[in-house]
């Protein structure tokens, strides 16, 4: 906890007056680093009405990680720290974005209290660091990296949704913006014919720019369907893990024609075929015809 580390000598800069005489309330804290506990200037805090109500208001942190949100009506308010400083117009996003006491974006935000006249103290946060994944992905026919494939990381506690990337001409990769944790680690077998960093794996899915020639595994070929024995990659702030590769198989396909037999079989288009397997390694899927 913060106060914690202020108790230890740190000064504090001064911040904004804390109640305005229209008896309105405050909120105010300080924001730091999780590893160096070094301040941090340019964090946009948020202070946001859990009502929905009128009032919430936002203020940066100064040079000594100090922040003061004022005028606020009474009331509970949703305190969100971003992770992003930006000072004399120059932006760094390398930190977690986080609520108050330590809550994860999606969930449940701790509530702060504000008194009309009264100041709300000690709304501080710890922000950590990023870390990175790197790796490199081959084929194992006929060989060789492989190039525009998707690959996407999971938290393992279901704190993290969604950040995935492509491997470059050289079959290599890296995610970053990854919170310190576990993390589930899916090569997913599409490959991204545009080879655009928009490319995602839900654009696969929906019938994007991509094509699915590899059986999907998860790191150190653990089958798709089978959560228990997955191998997770621990991240850690301002680090990245290497090595993280994987040599995928390719798959095989099945192919037909739809079509409308009592009007004498002509194509049909927009139809869902859809294949599953009682195989593990196997994940069920649908294309339109």
């Amino acid at each position: 906890r913060l106060g914690h580390w202020r108790a230890h000598g740190a000064e504090l800069s001064p911040v904004a007056a804390l109640a305005s005489a229209d008896g309105t309330g405050s909120i105010q804290g300080t924001v730091i680093d999780a590893e160096t506990t070094n301040p941090i200037e340019g964090i946009e805090v948020c202070a946001n009405r859990m009502d929905g109500g009128e009032g919430g208001d936002f203020e940066s942190t100064d040079g000594a990680g100090d922040y003061a949100i004022t005028e606020l009506p009474g009331g509970e308010y949703e305190v969100h720290f971003s992770g992003e400083s930006c000072v004399a117009g120059s932006c760094n996003h390398e930190w977690n974005e986080i609520y108050f006491d330590g809550k994860q974006m999606n969930e449940e935000a701790t509530s702060v209290q504000v008194d009309e006249g009264q100041p709300t103290e000690d709304i501080d946060a710890a922000l950590q660091a990023f870390g990175a994944i790197a790796g490199t992905i081959e084929s194992n026919s006929p060989g060789g990296p492989i190039a525009n494939a998707v690959i996407c990381v999971d938290g393992a506690n279901g704190l993290y949704h969604g950040a995935c990337a492509l491997a470059d001409e050289h079959g290599e990769y890296t995610i970053g913006e990854l919170p310190p944790g576990e993390y589930d680690i899916e090569f997913t077998g599409w490959i991204c014919d545009s080879g655009s960093a928009g490319c995602t794996k839900e654009d696969c899915e929906l019938e994007g720019p991509c094509t699915h020639p590899y059986v999907a595994q998860y790191y150190l070929e653990k089958p798709i369907f089978n959560p228990e024995e997955l191998q997770t990659v621990s991240v850690i702030s301002r680090q990245t893990a290497p090595g993280i590769d994987a040599t995928l198989s390719r798959g095989g396909t099945i192919e037909g024609t739809v079509t409308l037999a009592a009007l004498g079989d002509p194509p049909l288009a927009g139809i869902a075929v859809c294949v599953s397997s009682e195989v593990d390694q196997v994940e069920g899927r649908c294309v339109m015809t």
